[in-house]
């Protein structure tokens, strides 16, 4: 899934990206993006 988001997100597919984020997010899943890199942990 964080390459799907990291795909939407080259692509400028926001909304996209957004999406895969919650529902990372709902599953306990943190995404940062920081320096160019996507970053996650558990909650």
């Amino acid at each position: 899934m964080l390459t799907l988001r990291d795909k939407a997100r080259e692509n400028k597919n926001y909304n996209e990206a957004d999406r895969i984020r919650d529902e990372l997010l709902d599953k306990g899943v943190l995404i940062e993006d920081k320096d160019g890199k996507t970053i996650w942990k558990f909650k």
